[in-house]
């Protein structure tokens, strides 16, 4: 899975703020938002990421121990592939 191949959907008509998820096979869904004012993200790095296990944030997956801000679309590529690649 790739960032150009995620949904964006927009949370209302007048929002710049648009959020993407992806569940992966072994459980853990990669949910990624961009823009807004509470998002951490910039023009420069539009991205932020977090890991979800049973619909909760998880911190212990060793790619993060929080949501990942100021990410550009080839870091959230990467980070989609290690979460793709985490046990079950």
């Amino acid at each position: 899975m790739k960032l150009k191949d995620m949904l964006f959907m927009h949370y209302n008509f007048h929002s710049k703020e648009s959020s993407a998820a992806c569940t992966f096979p072994n459980g853990y869904t990669a949910s990624i938002i961009t823009g807004g004012e509470c998002a951490h993200t910039s023009e420069e790095a539009p991205y932020e990421l977090a890991i979800l296990l049973n619909g909760e944030l998880y911190h212990t997956t060793g790619i993060t121990e929080d949501v990942l801000g100021y990410l550009t679309e080839e870091e959230v590529d990467e980070d989609l592939r290690q979460i793709e690649a985490l046990p079950a």
